[in-house]
């Protein structure tokens, strides 16, 4: 998504829409928690959004 023109906080509030919508688990919300923090006060987006990646793959595997 960020290759396509949105920010990480753009990122973030797309996947917590879908979140709350289909999956409702509060491991994803402490993920999606962690990340926001992490993209608002970290120094480069596009690492911070990876790293969400890949504390939420266990919900895709």
């Amino acid at each position: 998504m960020i290759n396509y023109g949105l920010t990480g906080p753009e990122v973030l509030s797309e996947v917590r829409s879908i979140v709350h919508r289909e999956y409702n688990d509060p491991r994803l919300a402490v993920a999606l928690a962690d990340a926001d923090y992490r993209t608002g006060h970290g120094n480069s987006e596009y690492i911070q959004i990876g790293s969400f990646a890949t504390q939420i793959r266990w919900c895709f595997t």
